[in-house]
């Protein structure tokens, strides 16, 4: 064999890596893998959390607009006689068309009243937690946005109102400190047409590992009365306050939180 052509391949043979090199490399990328996708997946949160105040945003001003419309009051919770039945319909393209609530069936809730100001159904659903989420084994199948009870008048009784026979919104010149108090509430339940606070007193949820409650970060996005949106600590919301109490009979109920009553002053 021709000594140059041999010692070619030989050079060509001695650049190769070696088998403790090749180690070497896929532990560092392996290294790099674990430290970068956390990051990775943390920067898609982050995207996800600011598409949702967004999305809240935008619901926070349809309801501001719809009080304008009708006669300063907020929407009710359901369409119907106080404690039913209610209405119900299957208009596509409408958020009674598509999310359960109260667990049976499709009914014209306060999210098809404010619909005409958003025109998309797509808002009431959080990146972070689509309807395709379980509950008990069955299909979810809600919105991921609750609306506070003690707007819609729903659960005025659990804030020292008299309860709201009528099924109407309370007004706006009833509502205090509209920047301090919780109007829409980012968590996927079927009931969120009703008093949130509940949901968010029991360990389980305020610990922050629930992520039906807790789906950005251990927290959760809130609009306010005024319209403005935060991302808050779901064991903040919490707090030490206790669930099924009412208003009146325990200073430490959820629902004496001025987060959540905006009756208080």
């Amino acid at each position: 064999m021709d000594k140059k052509y041999f010692y070619r391949i030989k050079h060509l043979r001695n650049k190769g890596f070696t088998l403790i090199e090749l180690l070497v490399v896929i532990a560092i990328i392996s290294i790099l893998a674990a430290i970068l996708f956390p990051v990775f997946a943390r920067a898609r949160e982050s995207a996800r959390r600011a598409s949702c105040l967004s999305n809240l945003k935008q619901i926070g001003l349809a309801i501001i607009q719809y009080t304008q419309d009708y006669d300063e009051r907020y929407p009710a919770a359901l369409d119907g006689p106080m404690g039913g039945p209610y209405n119900t319909h299957v208009k596509a393209g409408w958020p009674g068309a598509k999310f359960r609530i109260n667990g049976s069936g499709h009914l014209v809730s306060w999210m098809d009243m404010t619909f005409p100001y958003l025109k998309s159904v797509q808002i009431f659903e959080c990146p972070s937690q689509p309807d395709s989420h379980t509950l008990a084994g069955s299909l979810l199948d809600a919105s991921s946005y609750g609306y506070s009870g003690a707007f819609s008048g729903y659960d005025n009784d659990h804030y020292s109102k008299p309860y709201n026979s009528r099924n109407m919104g309370n007004s706006l010149a009833e509502i205090q400190r509209p920047s301090e108090v919780a109007m829409i509430v980012d968590e996927l339940s079927q009931y969120n047409n009703q008093n949130i606070p509940y949901y968010f007193a029991q360990p389980s949820v305020s610990s922050g590992t629930n992520k039906n409650y807790s789906p950005h970060f251990e927290g959760t996005n809130i609009c306010f009365a005024d319209g403005h949106v935060k991302w808050m600590k779901t064991s903040k919301i919490a707090g030490s306050y206790t669930v099924y109490v009412g208003y009146g009979s325990n200073p430490n109920s959820m629902y004496a939180n001025p987060l959540w009553n905006p009756f208080i002053g």
